[in-house]
């Protein structure tokens, strides 16, 4: 029957969930990170975050670690980070693990290797979400993936007239259709996110943004199922210093089973380009 199902239509999915447990997602072996954030196929990740302060970077670290950790493949589109070949390079220079002016050859080519075997970068010139979700169809026909990648959403263009001028029409239609796709193919979908309406504090400063200092906040607010923030705190430390601590915030978090609300520092390494972090005991663990 048409409408609805019972309980015992789904007794065995339910049975493998109880017997077996809820997959959590994957944990990017960052500390205390893994507390808080975990990536599962067929759920989506906004990021968002002030200029500068690490969205990017910190995307790349998640995709890079998902790939060495359990051999995940992504398709990219960064049309920020530059051209196609600028993002391998980028890519490269992060695999590397080591400073560019102590890499070898072989180096490079190992690096570039993984690259070339796991990351797939998205070939148009249209930047609309309708040529995107056509894109990701198309490249799931020739391969394996399981991320796809939109950073930033603002560089997309945007037809908010075909939606009656409604932005929010607009994003809720959109973000939905993003879900849905995550869902029927298990993927996990990033979008990053410029904010917009900063305003700063008493002591000079910008507060971490929030769902809410995004264009159309509600919606993603509605829409989103992880909403992370990268912040640094201080750009620069009371001794003229760069501070190279980044605060990774979950500012929503769903299912439940992918993390929580709450905060946890990592620390950037400008040489290696990496993120890292500090154990219980102040050690430094490098990925």
């Amino acid at each position: 029957m048409e409408g609805f199902t019972k309980a015992e239509d789904h007794y065995s999915e339910a049975l493998k969930l109880r017997t077996e447990g809820i997959n959590e997602g994957q944990r990017l072996e960052l500390g205390k990170v893994d507390d808080i954030y975990r990536v599962k196929q067929g759920c989506t990740t906004y990021i968002t975050g002030i200029p500068g302060h690490g969205k990017t970077e910190f995307h790349f670290e998640i995709l890079i670690r998902l790939t060495k950790l359990y051999g995940w493949k992504h398709l990219v589109e960064s049309p920020e980070t530059g051209t196609s070949a600028r993002i391998v390079y980028e890519l490269q220079r992060k695999l590397l693990n080591k400073p560019e002016q102590e890499a070898t050859d072989t180096d490079w080519e190992q690096a570039f290797n993984i690259v070339n075997n796991n990351f797939f970068l998205l070939d148009s010139d249209k930047k609309d979400l309708d040529t995107i979700h056509e894109c990701i169809d198309n490249t799931l026909l020739e391969t394996r993936l399981n991320t796809f990648s939109i950073d930033p959403w603002n560089e997309l263009e945007h037809n908010f007239e075909a939606y009656g001028g409604r932005q929010d029409i607009y994003l809720a239609y959109q973000l939905g259709k993003l879900r849905k796709k995550a869902e029927k193919y298990h993927l996990h979908i990033f979008v990053v996110i410029h904010p917009h309406q900063l305003k700063k504090n008493a002591s000079g400063s910008y507060d971490a943004p929030t769902i809410y200092n995004l264009a159309g906040g509600a919606e993603w607010a509605n829409k989103a199922q992880t909403i992370m923030c990268c912040y640094r705190e201080k750009i620069v430390d009371e001794n003229g210093n760069i501070n190279n601590e980044m605060k990774v915030i979950i500012q929503k978090a769903k299912p439940k089973e992918v993390g929580l609300r709450g905060e946890e520092s990592i620390y950037y390494d400008k040489d290696i380009q990496r993120f890292y972090y500090k154990d219980s005991l102040n050690k430094t663990i490098y990925p």
